[in-house]
């Protein structure tokens, strides 16, 4: 991984002999310590079960003595289009699906099949997969139910807009799963052991934390002893026998990485143990294959893992409540109280579409070969993109392409880089417009109404307490009233705020005229790092100066961000006591008359030209 910053700086993390070079920046979740003339690396956000790391990439700038320095930082190209670190978890015969995982670099453009194919032929997973249109990446919100499947010719950049901007980054996780299965996978799976494995591992970790607590006693037996003898495939048929090597199973390994919690609670010890050596008789003398494949026909007895159902209506004139059933037979119904009917095959599917409905519901149309489309309304269109990935996915298995059926709107480079459009007074309500209507206007210095839609009443703005206080004036907080009557909240020059504080309270771009800064704020010049300022804080700034409204934090995303420096200051404090105390020097020498040198302009890094100084609607901070 590779930090930059507005000097040349360097960040190297190699698997657990974490290395690092002397820099200059860091994300908040990453601790740099120094040890023995050593920098260590450390993510103090491990406690978590998955995160994702995303920075903004300055442009390098060489080094100098501070009386040459220039007091700008040009955002590069990598500012609008940031570097991002995405942690993939796969699966193992660990029962911790955070435990494993890959770090994957994605650049500009960077889809999610090229997320999958980085992490598949990494050799992470396993060598020689050859079933690459089998694999799928998930979505999970840690703290809630919502699970998000990705579409493969999703980009990266649409991933940030459309979902994780809805929680926290570190609330994410991302799972490599095996979602399109081939109709006998037990045949398909033949020459990709690696595929083999993982399904058999997913399906079993599936089982063990939500069906495993429902089966028969006798069931819940079989399929954790069959576990046994895949698990130990070297043990003698009559192992279990010796009091030795079931203790062994039974302290070192333990009983509940094969057997459900409630089995082992319901029994005395040594019942459960006559049990198991019994039970484990049958299939002392199977090898991993057998026991696999043993085990895939004793589940299907009470869990269908081959398909995926949801509930629906099918629209036909009239709305009935089904259960569309996906799986690699077909698309099917089912009603209560009776068997599958096959819908659609594969093979008959001509395009795929799915879209919002105003009352929060959705609708998702497939073209078939047939007179009439197959269309089902589902619950929130997060369903409906599900189910429209599932079967596209299906279809490129089939078909052996990695060309997708789902119609989807055309969007250019240019339509990515728009700004969103002002909302017009009696238009939709503020819950209609969703997250893509931020307003961008300017607080006018009169007091009435004007009629530019670019422009806001001071009426609409209720100052409340005061925040702080900047070179500018007050900082307050206060509440903004849009023409619907949605009242939001909102702050103003947090960041601004926050350099002033830190360059010990200079002007920002006190060496530029007024008129120019609009001008050096187009052209992608954002103020400079204070000499004290840490690293971490000035990283935080970057982003909240970001041009792309969706790219800026919230202002809960700052409290929690700067809530976590704060707590590895205070770390730092306690491991490392300074020598002695030095002065602090001011930012700048205002004694110059002549202003700084203007930084070296790069072709092509420039942001589009706006026509005033842009406020979010929302708390992103400028």
């Amino acid at each position: 991984m590779a930090f930059s910053s507005g000097v040349d700086c360097t960040l190297l993390v190699l698997s657990r002999r974490a290395r690092a070079r002397r820099l200059q920046c860091l994300p908040p979740c990453v601790r740099l310590y120094e040890s023995e003339g050593r920098h260590r690396v450390k993510c103090v956000c491990r406690c978590v079960p998955a995160i994702t790391l995303s920075w903004r990439s300055m442009s390098p700038i060489s080094r100098s003595d501070s009386s040459d320095a220039s007091p700008t930082t040009s955002v590069g190209r990598d500012s609008i289009f940031p570097v991002k670190i995405i942690k993939v978890c796969f699966l193992s015969n660990s029962s911790n699906l955070g435990k494993n995982f890959k770090l994957v670099r994605c650049e500009e453009g960077w889809t999610v099949r090229a997320i999958i194919n980085m992490v598949l032929s990494s050799g992470c997973v396993g060598p020689d997969i050859k079933h690459n249109l089998c694999y799928g990446l998930l979505l999970k919100h840690l703290k809630s139910s919502e699970i998000h499947w990705l579409h493969p010719d999703l980009t990266v950049s649409e991933l940030t807009q459309r979902y994780e901007q809805q929680h926290l980054e570190a609330e994410w996780r991302y799972d490599l799963r095996i979602r399109y299965i081939p109709s006998d996978f037990m045949e398909n799976f033949k020459d990709d052991r690696t595929t083999m494995l993982y399904f058999y591992q997913q399906v079993r970790s599936d089982y063990m934390q939500q069906y495993a607590s429902k089966v028969s006693d006798g069931m819940a037996l079989q399929l954790g002893c069959l576990e046994i003898r895949r698990f130990y495939k070297d043990m003698n048929p009559n192992g279990l026998e010796k009091k030795s090597n079931f203790e062994l199973l039974e302290k070192d390994v333990g009983l509940d990485l094969f057997f459900p919690r409630e089995l082992i609670d319901s029994m005395k010890p040594k019942q459960l143990r006559r049990l198991i050596q019994q039970t484990f008789q049958g299939y002392s003398t199977l090898t991993q294959d057998q026991c696999m494949a043993r085990f895939f026909t004793t589940l299907a007895q009470c869990y269908s893992y081959t398909q995926e159902s949801f509930a629906c209506q099918l629209v036909h004139g009239w709305s009935v409540a089904i259960a569309l059933v996906i799986s690699p037979e077909g698309i099917s119904q089912q009603t209560e109280n009776s068997k599958p009917s096959c819908l659609a095959e594969f093979s008959q599917v001509r395009s795929i579409s799915c879209a919002p409905e105003s009352d929060g519901r959705a609708l998702l149309t497939v073209n078939i070969e047939a007179k009439q489309p197959l269309s089902v309304n589902t619950s929130s269109l997060a369903v409906a993109e599900n189910m429209a990935d599932l079967i596209d996915g299906y279809c490129r298995l089939h078909g052996c392409s990695e060309s997708s059926l789902i119609a989807r709107p055309s969007k250019g480079r240019d339509a990515k880089l728009k700004l969103p459009d002002i909302p017009k007074r009696g238009g939709p309500s503020g819950s209609d417009r969703g997250l893509s209507s931020d307003i961008y206007a300017e607080i006018p210095d009169g007091t009435a109404e004007s009629a530019d839609k670019h422009r806001i009443s001071r009426d609409d703005v209720v100052v409340g307490r005061i925040l702080g206080e900047g070179f500018f004036g007050e900082v307050h907080d206060g509440v903004y009233k849009s023409p619907t009557g949605e009242r939001i909240r909102v702050a103003i020059k947090t960041s601004v705020c926050v350099w002033e504080i830190f360059s010990m309270a200079q002007q920002p771009f006190f060496w530029l005229e007024n008129g120019q800064v609009i001008n050096q704020l187009e052209s992608g010049v954002r103020l400079p790092k204070p000499q004290f300022c840490p690293p971490t804080i000035y990283s935080l700034l970057t982003r909240c100066w970001s041009y792309e409204p969706q790219d800026r934090p919230s202002f809960s995303q700052l409290v929690c961000s700067l809530g976590e420096i704060h707590r590895m200051e205070l770390e730092q404090e306690k491991e490392v006591k300074p020598d002695r105390p030095r002065p602090i020097p001011p930012a700048y020498n205002s004694n110059h008359a002549d202003p700084p040198p203007k930084p070296s302009r790069i072709q092509g890094n420039t942001l589009p030209r706006v026509s005033r100084i842009q406020v979010s609607k929302h708390t992103h901070t400028n």
